[in-house]
């Protein structure tokens, strides 16, 4: 048997060990440390415990990014998660599919892109390829299926345009407890 099948990957050791840790700025230090997430701004970002990640080395997060409990994020097509966006427990972001129509069942990555002040409400569901605008939010429970624009409210399966949001967003997301 080879040796690289006895040891575990960086990304079991992210996802088995790193995201169990109570301490959310030793968590992210050891994300930041194994190679496997980049951050604008390490000291400002709140990943939750529990959250899972595939394909992490194309996972970016901006400043005062928030990341709550058991979250699915899967950036092996690229994840760019932009300044002050709150993505709450149980959302999934996936970024890869497969071609149900052909005969080899190949597979494809592309890429998702959540703007800044976005926010992603429990339980949402992102699906490859769509981009959700600066200031968007996605109401709970919702499955985003195409692009959001720039401060729109979406809801439902799939999401649809429910009203605008206020364009004049100024808040920070600070929200970093030693505990999460």
């Amino acid at each position: 048997m080879k040796l690289r099948r006895l040891v575990p990957t960086r990304e079991w050791f992210l996802n088995s060990v790193a995201s169990r840790v109570p301490w959310a700025g030793l968590r992210a230090l050891l994300y930041e440390r194994v190679g496997l997430v980049s951050f604008a701004d390490r000291a400002t970002v709140n990943l939750m415990m529990y959250t899972e990640m595939h394909g992490s080395p194309n996972l970016r997060l901006g400043r005062n990014a928030s990341v709550g409990r058991h979250c699915l994020l899967d950036s092996r097509g690229g994840l760019s998660i932009g300044n002050n966006v709150n993505i709450s427990s149980y959302t999934r972001i996936i970024t890869g599919t497969h071609d149900p129509m052909a005969l080899d069942f190949r597979g494809s990555l592309l890429p998702v892109e959540i703007g800044d002040r976005a926010w992603l409400a429990t339980g949402v569901t992102v699906l490859p390829g769509c981009s959700i605008g600066a200031g968007a939010v996605v109401a709970a429970g919702s499955v985003v299926t195409k692009d959001v624009e720039a401060f729109a409210i979406v809801a439902g399966s799939p999401a649809r345009f429910v009203k605008r949001r206020p364009d004049d967003l100024t808040y920070e997301l600070e929200f970093r407890p030693d505990w999460s």
